[in-house]
């Protein structure tokens, strides 16, 4: 198998560790309005269940496919992110100007005295790349609650509340995270695949952040999480995780070419988010939901498979009666 075969076949493995299986369900019927602090205090209940939740004797498969990807990628990392990098350059989204995440002011304003910028991207792999943003996920976020609120939708409020729990769920698992690996980013890689620095230190990892985090994506995590969210609350809207899933395989294709992940950082994350939402939609689901076993909406099943390579992104689908 040629290095390009090598290239393809693992990332597009690598994206479809992403894909779930989209089992016939129930639309939540929720009954009441979730105060909008809420989301805070379910965080530090979440943990247990979260943790209980990576119990290898129960999910043993799960981490055999997870591990096992994680170390095939890491072996090939440095080949991937060249091969990546170079066909971004030939489709003119990185340059020897233009990293590829570049941003320019929108708006300018300051909140306490602290300057917070309004940023846009610049160039089609930094929008691809702003998917990842923590401002796509307060856009999702302030939508929900903001036509929830408009409407007196219980379920869109309870859908925001949860999805908001289930970010900082996310966070409280993806930071302590990079700091325990403290692996460099590619584009500040000292070495083919990037230094591993194991718990350097607080003060060695917030002196130099970008030298400590690339392991696992945090990126990837938050918009895993965010979709799961989602799409467990409105089963009766299938568009949902095919966007979403499209979105994430932009997201990656994009942090390959402007250097911010490797591929190897790709599953532990998306494994993070899954379970964060996992955790928080069973603990915040309606008492009743599916209490008899019998699905209010039904749909065919089917697994949807992003992919991010050196050519391009798409999807693939596998669908059962």
């Amino acid at each position: 198998m040629t290095l390009r075969s090598q290239v393809k076949a693992i990332i597009f493995v690598m994206a479809g560790l992403s894909a779930l299986h989209v089992q016939a369900q129930e639309v939540p019927q929720y009954t009441s309005v979730p105060k909008f602090y809420d989301f805070l205090p379910n965080v530090v209940s979440d943990w247990i269940p979260a943790v209980k939740n990576l119990d290898p004797r129960d999910h043993g498969r799960a981490y055999a496919e997870v591990l096992g990807l994680t170390a095939i990628l890491i072996y090939y990392d440095q080949d991937i992110i060249n091969a990546s990098q170079s066909r971004a350059r030939k489709l003119y989204l990185i340059s020897p100007t233009d990293s590829g995440a570049e941003s320019r002011v929108f708006f300018t304003t300051k909140i306490a005295g602290i300057s917070a910028d309004l940023r846009v991207p610049k160039g089609t792999n930094a929008t691809m790349y702003y998917i990842g943003d923590g401002l796509t996920s307060l856009a999702i976020l302030s939508g929900l609650t903001v036509a929830g609120n408009i409407t007196d939708d219980k379920r869109m409020l309870n859908t925001a509340s949860e999805f908001a729990e289930s970010l900082v769920l996310t966070g409280s698992f993806i930071l302590p995270s990079k700091y325990i690996a403290g692996r460099e980013s590619p584009f500040r890689a000292s070495e083919d695949g990037g230094v591993w620095r194991p718990a350097a230190g607080v003060k060695a990892y917030l002196s130099n952040v970008s030298k400590h985090d690339a392991f696992p994506s945090g990126h990837i995590a938050t918009v895993m999480s965010g979709v799961t969210i989602l799409a467990q609350n409105y089963p009766d809207q299938p568009w949902i995780q095919p966007v979403g899933y499209t979105a994430m395989g932009l997201l990656m294709w994009a942090m390959l070419n402007n250097g911010e992940h490797w591929a190897g950082d790709y599953p532990v994350g998306i494994a993070i988010g899954y379970n964060a939402a996992r955790t928080v939609f069973e603990r915040r689901r309606p008492a009743n939901y599916n209490v008899d076993g019998q699905p209010t909406v039904r749909k065919k099943n089917y697994t949807i498979m992003p992919f991010a390579n050196s050519d391009g992104v798409g999807l693939m689908f596998e669908r059962r009666s």
